[in-house]
């Protein structure tokens, strides 16, 4: 498990563009085990992970998570 995890932060770094948007700059990516996804967002060539969740929480959750965060 730990591995399909760390391959799916590699393709992000790699790719880090490649997410789809989540909400203004935020992007996200699935994980290899469902129905897990990362929340990031890429600022001055930087790559900040913000949360891996589950993608059945309630999206305005999921939304006020990344963004608090973001803010830390």
């Amino acid at each position: 498990a730990r591995r399909g995890i760390g391959r799916s932060f590699q393709r992000i770094e790699l790719f880090p563009e490649s997410g789809a948007i989540l909400f203004e700059s935020y992007r996200r990516a699935p994980l290899k085990r469902f129905p897990y996804m990362t929340g990031y967002v890429v600022q001055d060539e930087r790559l900040e992970l913000l949360a891996v969740v589950d993608i059945r929480r309630d999206p305005a959750w999921i939304e006020a998570t990344i963004a608090k965060r973001a803010e830390a």
